[in-house]
């Protein structure tokens, strides 16, 4: 069974963990339910995700809907546009997904709304462009420090591994990219069949686990 690979350099601390290779936590997956934004808001503090994609049609409502409903829904989603927020509990606790266009309206519209407090951001990518990657990284770095978030917040980038494994075993040098932007922001990489609900719930307690 394989670990979480961590990395230590001049204080940096990158994480990559293979979802796959983590034990199953169905067993952990207690309660997990779809609740309104409308009931979310009534039942009180929630767990806030800030959810961007690399580019566009990256998958990341099906991301967020598989999770929800506890099956694959990769299909006939439509497009986000502007602001979506969907919610549910796991474990007891809250969470809402705030899902964001890809545009640079949607990065516009995060950095309005940091000042809500969200307790990590999960940026959704299909391949691997590492001038895209560096651009979208450090665009939500910037995001950060401007609303002294450094640090605080948390950063997985999460591989949409759908398209004839495009970017199966990318994960070093992911990460050695990373390290060359790196601006204090604790950065999470991942690799995760969206297919598959027994990867995406171990990525859900990884990021519980690290928060």
């Amino acid at each position: 069974m394989g670990a979480t690979q961590g990395i230590t350099q001049k204080k940096i601390s990158l994480r990559y963990q293979k979802s796959i290779d983590v034990r199953s936590t169905n067993e952990n997956l207690t309660i997990c339910r779809s609740v309104s934004s409308q009931d979310s808001i009534k039942l009180g503090s929630c767990y806030k995700i800030a959810v961007l994609g690399m580019n566009t049609a990256v998958g990341k409502t099906a991301f967020i809907c598989s999770l929800i409903n506890q099956t694959p829904m990769v299909s006939n989603l439509p497009q986000t546009i502007g602001l979506d927020v969907k919610c549910m509990l796991y474990q007891q606790q809250k969470i809402q997904f705030w899902e964001f266009d890809s545009s640079e309206g949607g990065l516009l519209d995060l950095e309005n709304r940091m000042n809500d407090t969200f307790n990590c951001i999960m940026i959704i990518f299909e391949q691997f462009d590492v001038s895209l990657f560096k651009r979208r990284i450090a665009q939500v770095q910037k995001i950060c420090n401007e609303n002294k978030m450094t640090g605080k917040v948390p950063i997985h980038l999460i591989g949409n591994d759908r398209l004839d494994m495009k970017i199966s075993g990318k994960e070093k040098e992911i990460q050695r990219m990373i390290q060359t932007i790196y601006d204090g922001n604790r950065i999470f990489v991942h690799i995760v069949d969206f297919t598959q609900i027994k990867e995406l719930n171990n990525l859900l307690q990884f990021v519980f686990k690290e928060k």
